[in-house]
C-alpha cells in the first residue's frame, strides 16, 4: 500500500493557538524590501520589509479530513509561533531547525493549501509572512 510509512498531519501542542505542524520541510524563505509613500511625512518615503516562507507537510491524507483533527485546529489559526522544520542535507540526513521572524514576532499565516492525491496521501502548503514597517 502506498500510505505506508506516511505519518498522520498532527500539530506539535494541539492547545496552542500558535501551534506548528510536525514534520514540516522548508521550500523557501524570501525577503523583499520595498518603498511606499510616508502619509505622516508627505516629503519623505517608509520602507518595508516582507519576509515570506513557504513551507509543506507530505502527510496521511486521512489525518487531514477527520473531523476534529489537528489539520482542522490548524486551518482555524491566524498566527505561528517559531515552527521547526527539516532541511536535507548533502549526506542525505535531515536536520531540523527553528524558523524565527526577523522581527521577532509570531508569523502571520497568509495561506494554507491541501492537495490530496489518489494513493491516499496529502501535501499540505503553507504560506507565511511577516510585515514589518519602517519610517
Amino acid at each position: 500500500m502506498a500510505t505506508q510509512g506516511w505519518k498522520n498531519f498532527a500539530l506539535n501542542d494541539n492547545t496552542s493557538s500558535t501551534s506548528y505542524p510536525k514534520n514540516l520541510m522548508l521550500l523557501s524563505r524570501d525577503t523583499v524590501y520595498e518603498t511606499q509613500r510616508n502619509t505622516t511625512a508627505p516629503n519623505s518615503t517608509a520602507y518595508a520589509r516582507n519576509t515570506t516562507a513557504q513551507l509543506t507537510v507530505n502527510c496521511n491524507l486521512a489525518s487531514t479530513i477527520a473531523t476534529g483533527s489537528d489539520f482542522e485546529l490548524f486551518e482555524a489559526q491566524s498566527t505561528m509561533s517559531s515552527p521547526k522544520y527539516s532541511i536535507g542535507n548533502t549526506d542525505n540526513t535531515t536536520s531540523s531547525t527553528t524558523l524565527d521572524t526577523p522581527s521577532g514576532n509570531d508569523w502571520q499565516i497568509e495561506r494554507i493549501t491541501l492537495t490530496a492525491n489518489m494513493d491516499g496521501t496529502a501535501r499540505v502548503d503553507i504560506s507565511l509572512v511577516d510585515r514589518v514597517d519602517f519610517a
